[in-house]
């Protein structure tokens, strides 16, 4: 792998690696990180789901990993980063106080691989229904960067109901801006996010 940055981690495999196999193993698959990788704790770990539904829940990993309740699904995903190639981009966007608009990007944010998870639509099914026109998802990550100078976290939002795997959210059909890692908080909304990540960063 060639690190563009080590902090925050950022970084891609050689040329070379890109095309021999159409599944990318985890450690040649792309790396791109907007702050620091937050310390997260497995027997304390939750996420909370509320916002516009009838009844807002919490689960824990080991809710999360029971099988009963929420089946395992595996897919195939190619991710793609809205920054590959953000080489030519930089100079007309240097960034605003965060390094990650500075890397030097080429082709290589792009990975296929396989992921194993359950769907989003499990647990939003515990609660019970959408409510007062819900029509979209905002996800909340742990990690924290900045922009403008100011710190904030990573947040994004989609369209209701995408297939999800609830510790890396991957919603099929979106730049990986909007597959947050580190989930600690879904919330439906009526309208899109407005969070900077989402209404200006990759707009």
């Amino acid at each position: 792998m060639l690190h563009l940055f080590q902090f925050p981690c950022n970084a891609k495999p050689a040329k070379r690696p890109i095309t021999e196999d159409s599944i990318r193993p985890n450690s040649l698959h792309f790396v791109w990180n907007h702050g620091g990788i937050p310390i997260i704790d497995k027997e304390y770990y939750s996420f909370q789901l509320d916002g516009l539904v009838a009844s807002p829940q919490s689960c824990t990993l080991v809710d999360l990993k029971d099988e009963f309740r929420f089946p395992r699904i595996e897919k195939t995903v190619a991710m793609q980063c809205s920054g590959t190639r953000h080489i030519e981009q930089i100079l007309k966007h240097p960034g605003q106080g965060e390094e990650v608009p500075k890397a030097p990007w080429g082709e290589a944010a792009i990975g296929c691989a396989q992921y194993v998870g359950i769907s989003l639509k499990k647990p939003m099914k515990a609660c019970d229904a959408f409510v007062d026109g819900a029509k979209h998802l905002k996800f909340y990550g742990a990690d924290i960067y900045l922009k403008d100078n100011k710190p904030m976290n990573y947040v994004g939002s989609t369209c209701r109901a995408p297939t999800a795997n609830p510790l890396r959210i991957m919603v099929f059909g979106y730049i990986s801006a909007r597959c947050l890692k580190w989930l600690y908080k879904i919330k439906a909304i009526k309208t899109p996010s407005r969070a900077t990540a989402q209404s200006q960063g990759y707009l």
